[in-house]
């Protein structure tokens, strides 16, 4: 019984002091002295005036803290200061290590990478890691499964794409990121193209919708690249979105589930669509329709294409969107001034998405402590903090996968033929939605039925806890590890499993309790350090974006 008890000590203190880490305790005292300092700095200068002169407000002195970067701060940074809302400190190097690795590649650092950024003072580091993070695979597999998820990539019921077109879709998607391909000309592709589903990959937007007609078609594309929902349009403009795809059919070949995408000249017609934002396009009887609105909708003086986008990936990076829902322009806009900003930007810069990433990870806003000053509603509303949120079922997997060096296996046996993926295959790196395990399901991982982002949910529950807690797959990969094995003798057990896992150093109260644990014949050594691996596993830190 005694072994049991300081088995659950060790659990639920650690677990606790790893969630406590989000404080940054350390950094908030270093901009607090800071901020003391222009103070008393302040008084000084004020002290032969009357005390009836108004002095330095404490929201302005808090503010000393938020030092702008570029332009997205000066924009958030006025907007809270006409709601009166203090910003957050900024956020620790550990911390804004493991929260830049995790926005861009889904993936963690390993403890040698965490190790050698944490030790180096050179200024520019941050900056050099968010290029190589940019630069690297990681990052071009984690942004396809984010634009896959709107894209509705899935080869089973109600989508119906079947295996070879969905994974010549994913290709499609992978390699325009790794490209670098703008995002208008990627749009343009997928709405303009014509082929087989299976060797032109972007033909299957109009193939991955639960039914085939130009109504759905021009609803997927209201959603996916304009941000509009289709039913709350007015009749004359839905008429006109459906006019423009009305021309478009598939036929079968030989080769069981393919279809060619293509325009039916006989379908054809001379018309006037009329855009949501009051544009006419003139379509003449000899043009493809879907030329001539890919062409509207891909121009740089367009207002829906870059907006959503750019609010979608702003989502994506700081847990919150500008415009809410994150797909829906005309939502709820907490500031008008940034969204604009954003937008304006990404089209000047012909589209670039990892532009447009880079500006955002590079700004003070992106930065700040998940610790607010304020009320934590406001703040996570106006960007004051960074909003603590579970990562993806899929980059929770692989976080397990990583740390345990224990992979998963992913098959799915329908629709045929079987599939199975190679060995260690990532699950963010699965280019199809109905490859998945109870797990991903019960982690939230979205089913792409719809392309809406309401579909993926990252919300925690006791279900989830419970199979970190007490699950026999979690408890198999611990026991299973390399990692523990290789590095149970070492001195620096405690030091290295921390960077390991949660990519910063321990504590000295946690070093401190650690130690206090005592070992005998009953309680053996190896099991106390696999408690521990198992304990920070099973923390706040190790399963949230923070």
């Amino acid at each position: 019984m005694k072994q049991i008890i300081q088995f659950l000590l060790l659990v639920f203190i650690l677990g606790g002091l790893a969630t406590n880490s989000y404080c940054d305790v350390n950094a908030e005292n270093e901009i607090q002295k800071s901020v003391e300092k222009k103070s008393k700095k302040t008084s000084k200068n004020h002290k032969s005036k009357k005390s009836s002169k108004k002095q330095v407000s404490a929201f302005e002195i808090a503010n000393s803290g938020f030092v702008i970067e570029n332009k997205i701060d000066e924009i958030v940074l006025k907007n809270l200061c006409s709601k009166k809302i203090v910003p957050a400190f900024k956020a620790s190097e550990a911390v804004m290590l493991r929260r830049v690795y995790l926005d861009l590649t889904g993936t963690i650092p390993n403890s040698k990478q965490a190790d050698e950024y944490l030790t180096d003072k050179s200024k520019d580091k941050y900056e050099r890691l968010v290029d190589a993070l940019l630069a690297s695979d990681d990052f071009n597999i984690y942004t396809t499964m984010r634009i896959g998820d709107f894209l509705r990539i899935k080869s089973e019921f109600p989508i119906n794409l079947w295996p070879n077109a969905a994974q010549a879709y994913t290709r499609y998607v992978y390699s325009s990121v790794a490209q670098n391909k703008s995002w208008a000309d990627m749009v343009y592709e997928m709405l303009t193209s014509s082929g087989s589903n299976f060797r032109v990959g972007q033909v299957n937007f109009y193939r991955a919708m639960q039914a085939k007609n130009p109504t759905n078609y021009a609803s997927a594309v209201a959603l996916s690249f304009m941000g509009l929902d289709f039913e709350s349009l007015t009749k004359p403009h839905k008429n006109s979105l459906v006019n423009i795809f009305k021309s478009i059919k598939m036929k079968e070949t030989k080769e069981w589930k393919e279809e060619i995408v293509f325009d039916d000249p006989l379908k054809t017609f001379s018309f006037i669509a009329k855009m949501p934002n009051g544009d006419k396009l003139i379509i003449e009887n000899s043009s493809s329709p879907r030329v001539e609105f890919a062409r509207w909708l891909t121009s740089k003086k367009n207002p829906y294409l870059a907006k959503v986008f750019v609010n979608r990936v702003w989502n994506w990076l700081i847990g919150t969107p500008i415009i809410s829902p994150a797909d829906n322009i005309n939502g709820s806009n907490v500031n008008p001034e940034l969204i604009e900003y954003l937008t304006n930007y990404f089209v000047e810069n012909n589209f670039d998405i990892r532009k447009l990433f880079r500006l955002i990870v590079l700004s003070r806003t992106y930065a700040g402590s998940p610790i607010p000053r304020d009320d934590i509603e406001k703040s996570v509303e106006n960007f004051a903090s960074y909003k603590v949120r579970q990562a993806e079922a899929e980059v929770v997997n692989d976080l397990l996968c990583k740390v345990t060096e224990i992979g998963e296996v992913f098959e799915s046996t329908t629709p045929e033929p079987y599939t199975l993926m190679p060995k260690d295959t990532r699950a963010i790196a699965l280019y199809d939605a109905g490859i998945t395990t109870s797990f991903l399901e019960l982690f939230g991982k979205t089913p792409r039925d719809t392309g809406k982002a309401q579909e993926r949910v990252n919300a925690p529950s006791a279900s989830q806890r419970l199979h970190v807690l007490n699950s026999t797959h979690v408890r198999r990969k611990i026991e299973r590890s390399p990692v523990l094995s290789r590095i149970l003798n070492r001195k620096d057990f405690i030091r290295v499993v921390y960077l390991h896992l949660l990519s910063r150093y321990p504590t000295q109260s946690e070093v401190k309790f650690f130690k206090s644990v005592k070992t005998n014949k009953q309680y053996k050594n190896w099991q106390k350090h696999y408690d521990l691996m198992w304990a920070l596993i099973n923390s706040e830190e190790f399963i949230n974006k923070h």
